[in-house]
């Protein structure tokens, strides 16, 4: 295992938090960061400037990344996301000798806006009014849970309607699967979910049907509200 020390700068405050977890081993080469919070408890909204990782080799040297932010994770603001993902702006190597040296940022992903169509089913009361979370999976990594709570409709997730929703993420490479969670929250919790299709900024699109039900409360609908989704090739 290695350690890793976390410096977090907050704006809003001008204060800087510094945690220092015992993780297992994931190497010194990062190439992204995700953040994010749970948008509980009072004035939960965050604006978070930078993330500053220091990963301690065990030769003694160390490696600082610097991740920047500068906007807000809150869902009141901005696209509403209480989750981003973060490239490194720099590295800075530091040897056992107290030298400090730039070095050149290899990192080569770059950040990706997914347009992300949701179609509810036209069944009887195929409607939800609880909060939906999305997950995409690449050949790059993950994006992270994300919940969809910005569309153009007003009352989501309805009858027959198209949601569409934007993510903002580090690019995934080509997408393979995405996870789909309702919370089975609200008086009318039930879903019927037909598909989903999402698009990148290059126009590559992909759909990934569903066709069933998320519910707990009914014998015949038992995706308990969680349900993987493969693409129609």
């Amino acid at each position: 295992k290695q350690w890793y020390q976390r410096r977090v700068a907050i704006t809003a405050g001008g204060s800087n938090d510094v945690f220092m977890p015992e993780i297992p081993d994931i190497g010194t080469r990062l190439i992204k960061v995700q953040v994010g919070h749970d948008g509980k408890g009072r004035g939960d909204g965050w604006h978070l400037d930078r993330v500053v990782a220091k990963c301690l080799d065990g030769d003694g040297t160390a490696l600082t990344y610097t991740f920047p932010c500068a906007r807000w994770i809150d869902k009141g603001e901005e696209d509403g996301q209480l989750q981003v993902d973060l490239l490194p702006l720099s590295v800075v190597k530091t040897t056992s000798d107290g030298k400090e040296v730039t070095e050149e940022n290899t990192v080569t992903l770059k950040n990706e806006t997914y347009t992300v169509k949701v179609l509810t089913g036209n069944k009887f009361g195929a409607g939800t009014d609880a909060n939906v979370y999305l997950t995409m999976f690449g050949t790059l990594g993950d994006s992270g849970e994300r919940k969809l709570a910005k569309s153009e409709n007003m009352n989501k997730f309805q009858r027959n309607q198209v949601d569409t929703f934007t993510v903002d993420c580090v690019e995934l490479g080509d997408l393979y699967k995405i996870s789909v969670r309702e919370d089975d929250s609200g008086a009318g919790a039930d879903w019927f979910l037909a598909s989903v299709t999402i698009s990148d900024t290059a126009e590559n699109e992909v759909v990934f049907p569903c066709e069933q039900w998320f519910s707990k409360s009914k014998k015949e609908k038992s995706t308990d509200c969680d349900s993987a989704l493969i693409p129609l090739l």
